[in-house]
C-alpha cells in the first residue's frame, strides 16, 4: 500500500510539474503574440503617418500654389488660362480625395488598435469588468 502511495505521489507530482511547464509555455507564447502584435500595430501606424504628412505637404504645396492662382484668377480672362485654372481645382480636388482616403484608413487602423486593446484587457482583466 506504502509503495502504490508512493507511486501516486511520483505521478502527481509529475504531472504538476508537467502541467506548470505547459502553462509557462502557453504563457510565453501569448505574451510572444501579444508583443508582435504590438510591435506590427506600431510599424502599421509609422508607415500610416509617413504616407498621411506625405500626402498632407503635397496637398499643401499643391494649395499654396494654387492660392497663387487664386489670387490670379481675375486677370485669367482669356481661354486658354481659364483652362489650366479649371485643370489646377482638378488636381486640388483629388488631393483633397486622398487626405479624406488616407484620414478614413486611419480610422481603420484605430479601430483595429482598440480591437487589439480590448483583447487584451480582457486576457488581463477578465470579462467580468466592462470598458465604457
Amino acid at each position: 500500500m506504502a509503495a502504490i502511495d508512493a507511486d501516486i505521489e511520483e505521478i502527481e507530482t509529475t504531472v504538476q510539474h508537467d502541467v506548470a511547464g505547459f502553462e509557462k509555455d502557453v504563457d510565453d507564447t501569448i505574451e510572444g503574440d501579444i508583443n508582435a502584435a504590438k510591435e506590427n500595430a506600431r510599424l502599421a501606424k509609422e508607415r500610416r503617418e509617413s504616407k498621411i504628412n506625405a500626402i498632407k505637404l503635397n496637398a499643401r504645396m499643391k494649395a499654396d500654389v494654387l492660392k497663387e492662382k487664386f489670387a490670379q484668377r481675375n486677370d485669367a480672362k482669356d481661354k486658354v488660362a481659364m483652362e489650366s485654372y479649371i485643370i489646377d481645382l482638378l488636381d486640388y480636388a483629388e488631393c483633397c480625395q486622398q487626405i479624406a482616403f488616407t484620414t478614413a484608413t486611419e480610422a481603420d487602423m484605430a479601430l483595429l488598435e482598440a480591437a487589439q486593446t480590448a483583447a487584451e484587457y480582457k486576457e488581463r482583466f477578465g470579462e467580468e469588468e466592462e470598458v465604457e
